[in-house]
């Protein structure tokens, strides 16, 4: 009866949050991991794929790893689910080996929900008493981080002014212009990042719960009923809703608490507030920079007479450069096809995307461009 007690009290909510275990904690967001790798599941198990399996080392780029990947994959699956009902430290500890080299093997593996599991994982294990006051500093950061990427032209006026006024709410363009109309879209990055601040501070009740509204507001935003994309983070967001629920239910504890008394607390504290801040040079992964739905990014565009990318072709982005009997598409339509997950926007990830796709033939004799903001014209690669 005691494998039980973990579904009883989290997902029945017949236990108080307040008395809800860390371990508790951690095996519902492997359950969550779980239902993500299975809407995602081509981009796990290899099955029925277009896109091709992006290395981040040439030398991995071969037939022999397609099996080494599978067993992997089947391996790692396995283990998560048995970790849902006995996270012990040695299965989480291997669980954590599987899952860095799967996302090795596959560089598009490596998405937020990854990072977040990962890390939560690691720090579980080596300080589990310590874990509610981790997971704040985690979420803060994610939060931080989230916002302050969102100060750009290119958040306001697409996803604010394009997705949520236009498409979502129906604002007619002429209004959706206005500059002060434009404006108050600074206020998302200005409340997320304050709330990530706040979660440091004795007003953390008050930003769990406008987080949650957050989160809440985002799946009713991209869910089926509405826009229906990245269907991926959709499990992610109830995740952070859960989290925050936990969180507003545990005792506060100060900032001071433990940051700077154990070296690996510091080190922890490095990875969540310091390394992030190389993630506005492109050469540090955005993911783990928390750069979320920032707006102003750079696409790779794919032009091929393939017809193998036939389907996935884009009147939109062939008319910046428009080519007799060729399709045009972006490399991150086609993810979001398949997986579920879009690509990283980032230029190391984009050469090494072209690099395999061209040692493939993927997409027969493809070309590659950059797509960046306003998104009006595109540059070769």
């Amino acid at each position: 009866m005691k494998k039980y007690h973990f579904l009883s009290s989290a997902f029945l909510g017949k236990l108080s949050f307040s008395k809800v275990n860390p371990n508790h904690v951690l095996s519902f967001l492997f359950f969550i991991w779980t239902i993500t790798k299975l809407i995602s599941f081509r981009l796990w198990f290899q099955l029925d794929r277009v896109f091709p399996r992006i290395p981040a080392f040439q030398f991995l780029d071969f037939k022999g790893f397609e099996i080494i990947d599978l067993v992997l994959s089947i391996s790692s699956f396995f283990l998560l689910v048995f970790s849902v009902f006995k996270p012990k430290p040695r299965l989480i500890v291997l669980l954590v080996i599987l899952e860095a080299l799967l996302c090795i093997f596959d560089l598009l593996r490596f998405q937020p929900f990854e990072f977040q599991l990962l890390l939560l994982s690691l720090v579980y294990i080596w300080k589990p008493k310590r874990f509610i006051f981790n997971l704040t500093l985690l979420l803060s950061a994610t939060y931080i981080y989230a916002g302050l990427c969102k100060f750009n032209l290119g958040f306001v006026n697409i996803h604010w002014g394009y997705y949520f006024l236009e498409k979502s709410l129906s604002v007619p363009r002429a209004i959706a212009q206005i500059p002060m109309v434009k404006a108050l879209g600074f206020s998302i990055p200005f409340l997320e990042t304050l709330a990530g601040i706040l979660l440091l501070t004795k007003y953390r009740n008050a930003a769990c719960q406008g987080l949650i509204l957050f989160h809440i507001a985002t799946l009713l935003f991209l869910g089926p009923f509405h826009l229906n994309i990245n269907q991926a983070v959709w499990p992610w967001n109830i995740s952070m809703i859960l989290l925050l629920w936990f969180l507003l239910k545990q005792p506060r504890l100060s900032i001071t608490y433990s940051i700077f008394k154990p070296i690996g607390q510091k080190i922890y504290f490095i990875i969540l507030f310091v390394f992030p801040l190389l993630g506005f040079t492109n050469f540090y992964h955005p993911y783990a920079a928390f750069r979320l739905y920032e707006g102003k990014v750079t696409y790779l565009v794919i032009q091929s007479a393939s017809p193998t990318l036939a389907e996935f072709h884009q009147k939109n982005y062939h008319k910046l450069i428009p080519k007799v009997n060729h399709y045009t598409t972006l490399a991150r339509t086609i993810s979001l096809a398949e997986f579920q997950v879009p690509i990283a926007p980032v230029p190391w990830l984009h050469y090494r995307i072209r690099e395999v796709i061209q040692q493939k033939v993927s997409f027969g004799e493809a070309e590659f461009y950059f797509l960046t903001y306003p998104y009006r014209e595109v540059n070769i690669m």
